[in-house]
């Protein structure tokens, strides 16, 4: 899987890049990755999530607030007020929950491979 600093690197890049087809072709080449169409997804799941709320990167995961609470040790409570707008996560809890989603998300397409 990706290292957390190529992430946050390609993190940085999806926030200050708009367009998603210019995104991959800048930050494509540095993916070490032998499958193109992996990397793709991985670039696009990393663009959509870098530019959109905290209730995005529960919906990639496919999992409920009680779900997301107990997979990543979140309070639920917290959760909640993401999903309610009440609150937003903090930039670095945003990037680390969306690291740790897409490294889950990559691990179970290896798998299914």
């Amino acid at each position: 899987m990706i290292a957390y600093h190529d992430f946050r690197r390609l993190w940085t890049d999806a926030q200050e890049i708009s367009d998603i087809d210019q995104y991959i072709a800048e930050t494509g080449g540095s993916i070490d990755c032998e499958d193109v169409e992996q990397a793709v997804r991985l670039l696009s799941l990393i663009h959509r999530l870098a530019n959109a709320p905290a209730t995005d990167i529960r919906a990639a995961a496919r999992l409920t607030q009680a779900g997301m609470a107990r997979e990543y040790g979140i309070p639920i409570s917290t959760c909640n007020k993401w999903d309610g707008g009440v609150n937003r996560p903090i930039p670095w809890t945003h990037v680390l929950l969306a690291y740790a989603v897409v490294s889950d998300m990559m691990e179970d397409f290896d798998e299914k491979r």
